[in-house]
């Protein structure tokens, strides 16, 4: 795994890009993280026909999208906030 960031629901458009080519061919993925992480799992890989199945039992609070900008401006994008029920409470930009 490559990863500056190794909270899930923090992951970089090039890591869920590498999820999805890397979940290609498979039934499911197992997440092991919160609830964040596995909304940042299914966000990644719709349209795949991919099942996400979230294997811990965790609250999430947050969930974004990590944007790197130079020369040294991090912005989180696409943020929402996902409860232990999972749901989705969008944040906007």
């Amino acid at each position: 795994m490559y990863t500056p960031c190794p909270m899930m629901c923090m992951w970089t458009a090039g890591q869920l890009r590498r999820l999805r080519k890397r979940a290609r061919g498979h039934d499911a993925v197992i997440v092991l993280g919160c609830e964040s992480a596995r909304v940042t799992a299914q966000r990644a890989l719709e349209g795949t026909g991919c099942r996400v199945v979230l294997g811990m039992e965790l609250t999430g609070m947050t969930n974004a999208v990590v944007r790197f900008d130079a020369p040294a401006t991090v912005r989180l994008d696409d943020r929402a906030l996902v409860s232990d029920d999972g749901e989705i409470h969008e944040l906007g930009p």
